[in-house]
């Protein structure tokens, strides 16, 4: 099956990826730059990333978190993330069970995240793809509503 396209407004976007598996780091990096993004910070757990989402003059459009990790755990990762107002879409991926990552996901919506999805391991570019549109999507301003008023209302 062949990649998909490299789309250029991709190679703009500034992504977090939270692990702790240094493989699966890398692993997600290699995906996210045949999706066309070159910058990519990684972080090794929650504390890692909380540190880099916090550091002066960082902004992420995209944070890719796992779930299950040591110390500061995915879920509690995404529950600072909320508190801490994060703007990016946030991706939750892991080997847990279809329905403990869907959960995570909506916990993390609840909680005022912008959640694109979830991803089970391993992060493809395939994968990627359709949250990379829906963040695109999910940036774009809403239309200003109008109101039409009838000369009779007025």
């Amino acid at each position: 099956m062949p990649l998909p396209a490299v789309r250029t407004e991709y190679t703009a976007l500034r992504v977090l990826v939270v692990d702790d598996q240094e493989h699966v780091r890398r692993w997600n990096q290699s995906a996210l730059r045949s999706a066309g993004i070159e910058n990519v910070t990684l972080a090794d757990g929650g504390r890692s990333a909380i540190a880099a989402v916090t550091e002066l003059g960082a902004a992420f459009d995209l944070i890719i978190c796992d779930l299950r990790m040591p110390g500061t755990d995915g879920v509690e990762t995404i529950l600072a993330l909320a508190s801490l107002g994060i703007e990016a879409g946030v991706v939750i991926t892991s080997v847990e069970d279809g329905r403990m990552i869907e959960s995570a996901g909506l916990l993390a919506a609840q909680q005022g995240l912008r959640m694109l999805g979830q991803i089970s391991k391993p992060l493809t570019a395939g994968k990627l793809a359709p949250l990379l549109e829906r963040l695109e999507t999910s940036r774009a301003p809403a239309p200003a509503a109008t109101f039409a008023i009838s000369p009779a209302e007025l």
